[in-house]
């Protein structure tokens, strides 16, 4: 199993915290998290081809998110694109003010902490299938 799978296949419901820029296999690590909280100024993207790389080890994850179209224009093209594009791609959860990003994330996993576990690995494995 591929490192981003290994991700996905955890039991334990994981959160990303992202700002800055989050770039080629940064946005992948995020994006195969289960909740990712983002900066409102931070840059997604996948310039690996722009750089003479194929980007085969993201593809996967990306078609799986947002499907094939909007995967091969975000890979092909090497667009940045802002936190609210990315929303809108149904790659995160939540825009948060920058220096609320932590204190954002920390909230989910309270609150998560806080739920039955057996429920909450149930649902997540029924939501992977």
């Amino acid at each position: 199993m591929d490192f981003y799978g290994q991700l996905v296949a955890m039991n334990k419901p994981l959160i990303a915290a992202v700002q800055g820029y989050v770039l080629c296999g940064g946005c992948n690590l995020a994006i195969s998290c289960d909740l990712v909280v983002a900066g409102e100024s931070a840059i997604f993207g996948y310039p690996e081809v722009r750089l003479g790389l194929a980007a085969t080890g993201v593809t996967p994850t990306l078609v799986h998110q947002i499907g094939r179209k909007a995967a091969f224009e975000l890979l092909i093209l090497c667009e940045n694109i802002d936190a609210q594009q990315v929303l809108n791609f149904g790659m995160i959860n939540r825009i948060v003010p920058n220096d609320q990003v932590m204190t954002a994330a920390t909230k989910m996993a309270e609150q998560l902490a806080s739920f039955n576990h057996d429920a909450s690995l149930l649902t997540k494995q029924t939501l992977r299938r």
